[in-house]
């Protein structure tokens, strides 16, 4: 008998790959690590391709980062557009107020406002209107979203029918997230 051994060519092909493996990570690891260059900045070259990234073009296919999903991180480069924005609101009900409109207080006011965002969708204003006159009143409320001094988004939500004395709840969107606001101002007036 024979000392013959027969492998399958599955089980040389493992045999094999894992014997060379030892040798491909140690490639991997050398040819992985950053050099520093004559500028102080770190390249690194891609093993596969052969490809020299820096941290100006990582991620973004050599090319260097620039564009809309990049402005956050320079507001001031941000432009999401001035233009008045419409919007129809429907508030909730949420109690009542005095009736006390007259010389010093306005018909309808504003109270409570708060600048939030919903992760990936939009910026929005949580906001109380109260209608302090004793008439029916269908208000209009202007928001602008601001990032510092500039402004980013302008809009005009018009409010349904509210009743006299109601204090509602109200939300009114602003511009999507990719946008960076820090502040937003509202305030109320008659239609």
């Amino acid at each position: 008998m024979s000392n013959l051994l027969v492998v399958s060519p599955k089980v040389l092909a493992c045999v094999l790959a894992i014997a060379a493996a030892p040798a491909v990570f140690a490639q991997v690891a050398l040819s992985s690590r950053g050099a520093v260059t004559s500028s102080n900045a770190m390249e690194f070259k891609d093993p596969r391709t052969g490809e020299v990234w820096t941290p100006a073009t990582v991620g973004n296919d050599g090319r260097p980062l620039a564009g809309p999903n990049d402005e956050a991180f320079d507001p001031q480069d941000q432009n999401a557009g001035s233009k008045r924005y419409e919007q129809t609101v429907r508030g909730t009900m949420v109690g009542k107020v005095p009736i006390t409109a007259g010389a010093r207080i306005p018909v309808v006011s504003i109270d409570n406002a708060s600048l939030g965002a919903v992760t990936g969708r939009r910026w929005q204003v949580v906001l109380y209107l109260n209608n302090n006159g004793g008439d029916y009143v269908s208000p209009v409320i202007e928001c602008r979203f601001m990032n510092g001094d500039r402004l980013i988004w302008s809009t005009r939500a018009n409010v349904q029918l509210t009743l006299p004395g109601e204090r509602q709840g109200l939300l009114i969107y602003g511009p999507k997230v990719e946008v960076l606001v820090d502040q937003a101002a509202c305030q109320a007036k008659l239609r």
